[in-house]
């Protein structure tokens, strides 16, 4: 066989060209063109079936079926859906509705964990249907924290800090998988609230509007109206605040947990808020920088639940306990350009450019018992390390950065080639040479 673009003096001997039949005409063209017709139907249907639904109503029609796998592979689909789709995101009522909704399912999730048998559940109450059912409702409280957390109206954000202060969950790995997803939510709200500041202002005064009229609703969901009322009109004039976050996350900061700490200090730098708010953040965030590690022994049931891979390797594994929180803290005060950010801290930035020391600090033990260095965290760790002291440099200008340089340096010439430009960048920014 020829390759494409062989002209006709090719190799003598070989048979005469024919012109094609219709059969072969056929199987090489009519054949493949069916085959990706029926392929992109059944490609359409899928996206129909799975991702299509697209309007509230619609959503939201699929969030309160009788089927609960349907009802939470809708509130997967949307928590994606929710972070590309500014106007659905800035949909007040709609935003509302979910909030709505996962306080039915919490409640429902505190029945059938603590009911009696028999009572509050149904003619068909069994130990097995009711923990089927309490799996069911626990699975779509996950699903609807990462809703609300990908919204631009931060109704929600009352009720994420309920769940992720305490879960009503009596088994500690199931508690401590619901509360930690609170966090991250919680996390991703504070992105979500820099797109409602990126709005048109017609679309914000829309949003407000729509808050306005929910806000004179009694009970819960009157009052969540009216707290993001507030919070975003101050927004509008650039005076942004947390609306009780910072209190939350500051209170998981110093929970027994060490994963919860860990994200709650990821939470903690990205939320913005009054000057006494920011100093409570940049507060917490300092006493994680000298963070023992206490709890690890709480980690296990979360590294345990195999059907969270996300949060298995968000745990880590470390010969230095509490060294990836000192790390998220020190680069989030890095990233504030916190006035606390002291020498304790510098120390902690330096040595997470330091490749040797993270690779005797972060591996993975396979099942099997071998360890091997955990490539992704060190190269993570190294690169969260620039970007936060260019940040630092960009915020406090006159602070003395010079005992960070020469590890900068170094890294301008590694092997990996993000990792390379992530610290020229840096170099430059700190006055260097490219």
């Amino acid at each position: 066989m020829q390759p494409n673009g062989a002209g006709t003096n090719g190799p003598t001997g070989l048979p005469p060209v024919q012109l094609p039949t219709t059969r072969h005409m056929v199987q090489m063209f009519v054949v493949p063109l069916l085959i990706v017709v029926i392929a992109l139907g059944i490609f359409a249907g899928v996206v129909w079936l799975v991702g299509g639904s697209r309007t509230p109503d619609e959503f939201l029609r699929h969030l309160e079926s009788d089927n609960p796998d349907v009802r939470w592979r809708a509130a997967n689909d949307l928590a994606q859906v929710l972070k590309r789709d500014d106007t659905l995101a800035s949909d007040a009522r709609f935003v509302l509705r979910l909030t709505e909704l996962l306080r039915r399912t919490v409640r429902d999730c505190e029945r059938l964990e603590h009911a009696p048998a028999g009572e509050g559940f149904g003619p068909g109450d069994s130990p097995p249907a009711r923990a089927k059912a309490l799996e069911n409702s626990r699975k779509l409280v996950i699903f609807l924290s990462a809703c609300l957390g990908n919204s631009a109206v931060p109704v929600g954000a009352p009720l994420l800090c309920e769940v992720a202060r305490e879960s009503t969950a009596a088994d500690p790995a199931i508690a401590a998988r619901e509360r930690a997803r609170a966090i991250w939510a919680l996390a991703n709200l504070a992105d979500s609230l820099r797109r409602f500041d990126n709005l048109r202002p017609e679309r914000q005064q829309v949003v407000l509007a729509e808050l306005e009229g929910q806000a004179g609703q009694a009970g819960e969901s009157g009052a969540w109206a009216r707290q993001a009322l507030d919070a975003l009109r101050e927004r509008v004039r650039g005076q942004p605040r947390t609306l009780g976050v910072e209190e939350t996350l500051r209170q998981c900061a110093s929970d027994p947990n060490p994963f919860l700490r860990l994200l709650a200090g990821q939470a903690l730098t990205l939320w913005q808020g009054t000057a006494d708010e920011n100093q409570r953040i940049d507060q917490a965030l300092f006493a994680l920088t000298r963070d023992a590690g206490q709890g690890d022994q709480l980690m296990a049931p979360l590294a345990a639940m195999d059907e969270d891979r996300d949060e298995r390797r968000a745990e880590g594994i470390s010969r230095r306990p509490g060294a990836g929180i000192r790390y998220q803290a020190a680069a989030g005060l890095a990233l504030r350009g916190s006035p606390l950010v002291d020498d304790t801290v510098l120390t902690l930035l330096d040595e997470m450019l330091d490749e040797e020391e993270l690779r005797r600090t972060f591996f993975i033990k396979s099942a099997n018992g071998s360890e091997t260095p955990d490539e992704a965290t060190i190269y993570l760790t190294m690169d969260y390390a620039l970007r936060a002291i260019a940040e630092l440099h960009r915020r406090r200008p006159t602070l003395d950065l010079a005992r960070l340089k020469p590890a900068v340096e170094s890294l301008t010439s590694h092997a990996n080639p993000a990792l390379r430009a992530a610290a020229q960048r840096t170099q430059l920014t700190l006055g260097g040479q490219p």
